[in-house]
């Protein structure tokens, strides 16, 4: 099964159905299906969920809609936690949006 990492506050997220997506710098080789979102710190519990769609664009064509899906409330919310992960990202980056649904919590 593919696996991806995510950071145990946000696996709560993907639990309570706040979080129904991700949005990660580059272009990533993801697939719809199962997907194991395993935590970052190694320890606590993953989910899995259904990947239902993956599309490629430019972090400047970033929307609110996407930001919804990241558990954002906002495109200017989004690109703030983006910089959290990534420091050096520039409008003209590539991202991967991956919208998914939990199967497990």
């Amino acid at each position: 099964m593919q696996t991806l990492p995510l950071e145990d506050e946000l696996l709560r997220k993907v639990a309570d159905g706040t979080k129904r997506g991700t949005i990660r710098l580059g272009r990533r080789d993801v697939e719809l299906g199962p997907l194991l979102l395993e935590p970052t710190s190694g320890t606590g519990w993953a989910v899995t969920v259904a990947v239902q769609r993956v599309a490629f664009c430019l972090v400047g064509d970033l929307t609110d809609a996407d930001a919804i899906i990241d558990g954002c409330p906002s495109r200017a919310a989004l690109v703030e936690n983006l910089t959290r992960f990534y420091p050096h990202v520039t409008d003209s980056d590539t991202a991967t949006v991956i919208s998914f649904h939990p199967l497990t919590a």
